[in-house]
């Protein structure tokens, strides 16, 4: 049989879809802001904002969403005459049963919501003879309640309550619908205040806050009217997004500045976390880290690229004033690609200005030249000999005008740098008629202003690059000029010879021999830029930075000279009475008569041109390092009463402490409650016959945490190995005090752990696999600090351990479910590292807190992946997206959203992958002439590792894939067991099997030039009753297509039978008959045929026509439309309608031989006519 080519044949149905307009739904409040304000009405004093997600998942929740409550409206004389027509009118309604002053105004439905009491304690709560002010968005305001009713209202009134949910909207006689759902799905008027009165009062047991109520609880200035009739309805604004506390406090002193970090000194690249522990409730932070680089974050991360010595600032603002703190970070080794950036004066020896940096700061400071996509090329010589391949019957030019000699190109690759313009300006830029040289490799390059701030386009900028395509961050620096596309023919960016010429004075012109070379212009490994000013020399401007600003003697401080202006000299004043002349001088402060010691430094700059002095006052402190105390608990709920221990040394006199909160003591051993929630540093000053000395917890681990219930992480873990039908075969429950205690440690508490952000620029772009996206690492979610925890496997382990094929499944408190596979946990991947369960955080991560669960780290118990330090530039434990690649074999847009919070159960779901299979299979072939062969196919599912046939003919067999021969004529049920270690499943198919027939009559089946779609009218006789009847047809190649409703097209081959019902499609490349032979014992067979629903193929059987209407009887309704197709003409015939007249009506004819298209609207059996 020749090869096939696909028919398809489309049909399309136009559907007209009506649009309805929907209205528009008004949206209630969803965030409210939560602010306390000091005595002055004007200074807040602690202020956040929150959604209702946030009141809902972390406050406790008033209401359940079905009790109805209500606020009494006025009470007009109609309606009390109705209830009353005996009694005189009295608008407050005592017994509250004028119904309808609660159904008309104020049934506000069936809430939940968030007491304002829970709301107000969130930022520091209120005290005794505060108020509190309840404000909306549509401009409504509340009285400024007394704290009394909101803190310990009557029952009558009941808790004051911001409604975020109506569980059930107000009823049919209400004069304004609440909605129902939250604020933005369907809650208009939320978030509401409500007060959830109790149901004393009232003849129904209803929740009510009826005007009477009103006046009995509230004093009369807290009364509403609605005009001149009371009315508590009245006291429920809608759309609530303020709270405001007004207190008593005092407004607030200035802020005390001050800072920690997690590291002081190290190597370059140094990441340091710093962490604002100022006092006095500073409103705003403004950093500066001694390298240029600033921040605005309470607590930011910052990465020092190069070696020195660095003065960190903090200035904390409120209200009040502001202070400034400093630190000094040490920053030492060798960086890849550093850069010294450096301006002359005219006499080129003052120096103007001077930077030093490396590529990391270039890229993520400056603006990012290439794309890392984009190739560009410098052209070397031309030779002749290289012209002559290209051009063997013209003139030899060595300029090559064209750039057409690509063997002279230098590929540099897809790079990517930073415009050498934009690295002159970080010393203060070059002007017209200045130079700028580059020293690459002990050789110098000069470059005129124009080249670098003005280069022609078919120059382009000059570049240093520090990154390449398939070779990541370079170590060194390129010189590269990215011209433009004009002159190439193929349009690449090639910096060509004549591009050079042109754009370069003769000067400039470089060569290769006696070559031009534009190649020869670029520089590798450029170490230094110089400017060569004109600008003239002036007198230095001094500066200096320290290693340490304090500690105890003897205390050595290096004095680090960063003035500018070329100073020649320089004369130090160390406070203390010594002195130096040395650049960078180390002095040792020796031990004060009287503690502290406090020493103003003062230097003084000079060169040929002038002298100038700085002082910073109280520049070096030396403390005694007597000072020290211990504390029995640093975090848990308020009230926390905090036991202190004085550990001081030297006999101390007296004690002075500050507890951070605004709170004191002299006791030697004092004991504090802590009640407003918060961090509070404490300080412990001492005095004896030494002076003072002072110790302050500036470290955040040491700190007192103060916290609210959602700041508690999870404290017990339920461990569970659970079989596949749901049977608990172990289980056990731990505190992660048993688990640090019993089992391996994972991390140190030193050891920061990062996972992997999204993705969001190109520096460098996703995947990143050298982990070097600075954005996605350090301004990511993924900080997680310096943690530890117990490996998930050695939790597994209590309960007697995982297996391949098992789950490992992590359950959260907040619902959420992390999946774990075997090897994930078993056997992980050095670059996912241990699967690890960290209950302790000692600080450096962004928001986690610190501490153990219920002591600050409040995201804990978390699942963090302790990955390798092999991979980013940083030599950090990052667990990135492309880590997850080669671990699990799976792409992420982030590895953060892996690191499950809050876990309180691991389970082992033993055989989880292995799920119980789906008996399924096809054959070939299923009715036919005796003796009849069958290819089963198995096509189940599940991972089925047994098979076993029933033919249903007394065989049986137990290969996957079989073949069986039935012998005698009859109907088989040919049934296919599978089986696994989950269980098994069976699936059956009905074989039928024919008397071979005897013969008959005869037929002619003409075929016409092209295709014909074709049918037999009767059962063909034993032996001409497959497609071998159209061996002899010129197909042109082309296949005996079969279409089956269910599976679709499918070829025919010589030993496919032909058979009454099928509809088949045969190409012809002449006219030919092909003789059929008719079996004698009619009725045609099968009798019937399964169709699906939509198109299918089908034959008609009888040797006369017969109406569409009668032939298509056994289906009923289920067709809609019957289509033929014409060979003869090469197309499709008019269709035919179920339940149409005249041209399209079914009365119309069907014709023996012929094939046609059905459509079903639902699946039903045709059976055969005749």
């Amino acid at each position: 049989m020749k090869q096939h080519r696909l028919v398809t044949i489309t049909l399309m149905v136009l559907l007209l879809v009506a649009a309805l307009a929907a209205p528009v739904l008004a949206a209630g409040t969803t965030e409210v802001r939560i602010a306390k304000f000091a005595s002055d009405g004007k200074t807040v004093l602690n202020e956040t904002t929150v959604d209702y997600h946030w009141l809902e998942a972390n406050l406790p929740v008033q209401g359940d969403g079905v009790t109805r409550y209500y606020h009494q409206g006025p009470v007009f004389e109609g309606i009390w005459e109705d209830a009353h027509p005996d009694k005189p009118y009295d608008g407050w309604n005592p017994d509250e049963d004028v119904q309808m002053s609660m159904l008309v105004k104020a049934d506000l439905g069936a809430v939940m919501g968030t007491d304002l009491r829970d709301i107000c304690d969130y930022i520091g709560g209120a005290e005794e003879g505060d108020e509190i002010a309840v404000r909306s968005s549509d401009g409504w305001q509340s009285k400024r309640y007394p704290y009394e009713y909101i803190y310990d209202p009557d029952p009558r009134q009941g808790p004051a309550v911001l409604c975020w949910y109506s569980g059930n909207t107000s009823g049919p006689d209400a004069q304004e619908a609440q909605g129902q759902g939250y604020p933005d799905t369907g809650y208009d008027v939320g978030m509401r205040m409500v007060f959830f009165a109790d149901t004393t009062t009232n003849p129904w047991g209803w929740h009510i806050f009826g005007n009477n109520d009103m006046k009995e609880c509230w004093d009369k200035d807290y009364w509403n009217y609605g005009a001149q009739y009371p009315s508590a309805a009245g006291t429920s604004g809608k759309l609530v997004n303020e709270i405001w506390i007004y207190s008593q406090e005092e407004p607030p002193e200035p802020p005390i500045a001050d800072f920690s970090v997690d590291i002081a000194s190290g190597d370059a690249p140094l990441v340091v976390a710093f962490t604002d522990c100022s006092e006095g409730n500073p409103t705003s932070w403004s950093w500066t880290f001694g390298d240029g680089a600033t921040s605005a974050e309470r607590n930011p991360v910052h990465t020092y690229i190069i070696p020195g010595v660095f003065t960190a600032s903090l200035t904390v603002t409120n209200a009040a004033g502001s202070d400034t703190a400093e630190f000094s970070i040490i920053v030492s080794g060798e960086s890849p690609g550093v850069l010294h950036i450096v301006k002359y004066a005219n006499d080129n020896a003052t120096v103007l200005g001077e930077r030093t940096v490396d590529y990391h700061w270039l890229a993520a400071n400056l603006p990012v030249q290439g794309d890392g996509v984009t190739r560009y090329y410098h052209q070397g010589p031309v030779t002749e000999a290289a012209w002559k391949e290209v051009f063997p019957y013209q003139a030899y030019k060595p300029w090559d005008p064209n750039e057409r000699i690509e063997s002279a190109f230098l590929d540099l690759g897809a790079v990517k740098g930073t415009d050498l313009a934009e690295i002159c300006e970080l010393v203060g830029g070059a002007n017209d008629g200045d130079l700028v040289t580059l020293v690459a490799d002990g050789a110098a390059l000069t470059l005129p202003y124009g080249m670098v701030y003005d280069p022609n386009p078919r120059q382009g900028p000059a570049v240093l690059c520090w990154y390449r395509e398939g070779e990541g961050y370079l170590p060194d620096l390129l010189l590269a000029y990215f011209a433009d596309n004009s002159t190439n023919l193929k349009a690449w960016h090639v910096f060509g010879n004549t591009d050079m010429q042109t754009c370069w004075s003769e000067a400039y012109w470089t060569y290769n021999g006696t070559l031009p070379s534009a190649a020869s212009s670029s520089r590798d490994r450029v170490t230094e830029v110089r400017i060569e000013s004109q600008e003239p020399p002036a007198p230095p401007v001094p500066s200096f930075s320290t290693n340490v600003t304090t500690g105890t003697p003897p205390l050595a401080v290096a004095f680090n000279d960063t003035s500018t202006g070329a100073p020649t000299a320089w004369s130090w004043d160390f406070g203390d009475g010594k002195t130096s002349t040395e650049r960078n001088p180390v002095h040792v402060y020796a031990a004060p008569a009287v503690y502290p010691g406090i020493y103003t430094v003062t230097l003084t700059a000079t060169n040929d041109v002038g002298t100038n002095i700085t002082t910073v006052e109280n520049c070096i402190t030396v403390t005694a390092g007597y000072a020290s105390f211990t504390a029995n608990t640093t975090g848990g709920l308020p009230p926390l009463a905090v036991r202190f221990t004085d550990t001081s040394t030297n006999a101390p006199t007296s004690w002075a402490w500050d507890f951070g909160d605004g709170a004191t003591s002299t006791d030697q051993n004092p004991v504090h409650t802590y009640t407003a929630v918060g961090t509070h540093p404490v300080t412990l000053t001492i005095t004896g016959s030494f002076g003072s000395d002072t110790f302050v917890t500036t470290e955040p681990i040491d700190m007192i945490r103060v916290l609210v219930p959602g700041d508690i992480g999870t404290t017990t873990l339920r461990v569970a190995k659970v079989a596949k039908n749901g049977t608990v075969l172990n289980e056990t429950t731990v505190d992660y005090h048993w688990l640090e205690e019993n089992l391996p440690v994972q991390g140190d508490g030193v050891t920061k752990y990062y996972h992997q952000w999204w993705i969001f620029d190109e520096n460098p772009a996703y995947p990143d696999p050298d982990e070097a996206n600075r954005n996605s690492v350090f301004n990511g979610k993924g900080r997680f600090g310096a943690v530890k925890g117990t490996d998930i496997k050695d939790i597994c382990d209590l309960v007697g351990g995982a297996s391949e094929g098992d789950l490992i499944r992590l359950n959260s408190r907040d619902g959420y479910k992390t999946g774990l596979q075997y090897d994930w946990v078993y056997n992980p991947h050095p670059r996912q590292g241990p699967a690890t369960l960290c209950w302790y955080n000692a600080g450096g991560g962004n928001d986690q807190g610190v501490g153990y669960p219920d002591t600050g780290y409040f995201p804990s118990m978390r699942l963090i992946f302790f990955a390798d330090n092999s991979t980013n530039p940083w030599g950090l434990h990052i667990f990135g997206i492309y880590d997850a690649y080669l671990a699990w074999g799976t792409w992420e847009d982030a590895t953060t959203g892996w690191s499950a919070k809050w876990v309180d159960a691991v389970v082992i779901e033993v055989d989880f992958y292995t799920s119980t299979p789906v008996a399924n299979f096809t054959a070939d072939v299923t009715t036919g002439d005796a003796p009849l062969t069958v290819q089963f196919t198995d096509a189940s599912t599940g991972g089925p590792d047994s098979w076993s046939w029933d033919f249903g003919d007394g065989n049986t067999s137990t290969d996957r894939n079989t073949t069986h021969t039935y012998t005698a004529p009859g109907t088989y049920t040919a049934n296919l067991t599978v089986e696994n270690s989950a269980g098994s499943d069976s699936a059956t198919a009905t074989i039928t099997v024919i008397e071979p027939g005897e013969p008959g009559e005869t037929g002619t089946l003409t075929l016409h030039p092209g295709w014909n779609f074709v049918s037999t009218p009767k059962r063909l006789v034993n032996g001409a009753n497959t497609f071998a009847i159209f061996k002899d047809v010129d197909t042109a190649d082309h296949a005996v297509l079969l279409y089956d409703g269910i599976t679709g097209w499918r070829s025919a081959n010589l030993a496919t039978p032909f058979r009454p019902l099928d509809g088949a499609w045969v190409y012809a490349n002449e006219t030919c008959s092909i003789p059929l032979a008719l079996a004698a014992d009619g009725p045609e067979l099968p009798p019937e045929k399964d169709l699906a629903k939509g198109w299918n193929a089908i034959g008609f059987t009888g040797t006369d026509p017969r109406t569409a209407k009668e032939t298509l009887l056994s289906l009923g309704d289920s067709w809609t439309t019957l289509i033929g197709f014409d060979a003869q003409d090469q197309e499709y015939g008019v269709s035919i309608l179920r339940g149409a007249s005249g041209r399209h009506g079914e009365e119309r004819p069907m014709y023996p031989m012929r094939g046609y298209w059905l459509y079903m609207t639902d699946a039903e059996t045709l059976g055969a006519v005749g």
